[in-house]
């Protein structure tokens, strides 16, 4: 789900499933290039489901995914799940790409 507060762009994330609803940590974030980012969540759900996480690890790792695919040009973001995973735990200032 996307929102724009003025110049602020926020981005986050739901799934529902058997389980129940589960909504993302919510990200402020510039976008760089919108392609692939849709793809980028899904791919992090999917991620979730292989290692058998909860929906709401599941959740996190998919928005944080696509949080980083805004900030690549091009449909192709080329980010680690160690990169992803650290976004996600809150390490957003030291990120190699």
């Amino acid at each position: 789900m996307r929102e724009n507060k003025g110049e602020e762009q926020l981005l986050k994330g739901f799934i529902r499933s058997d389980k129940g609803f589960s909504v993302s940590t919510e990200y402020k974030l510039e976008i760089l290039d919108r392609i692939g980012t849709g793809d980028a969540f899904a791919s992090g759900i999917i991620t979730g489901f292989i290692e058998n996480w909860s929906d709401e690890r599941s959740v996190d790792f998919a928005i944080s995914n696509a949080v980083l695919a805004h900030t690549t040009f091009g449909d192709t973001p080329m980010v680690s799940k160690k990169i992803v995973e650290e976004y996600m735990n809150g390490n957003r200032n030291n990120l190699l790409r």
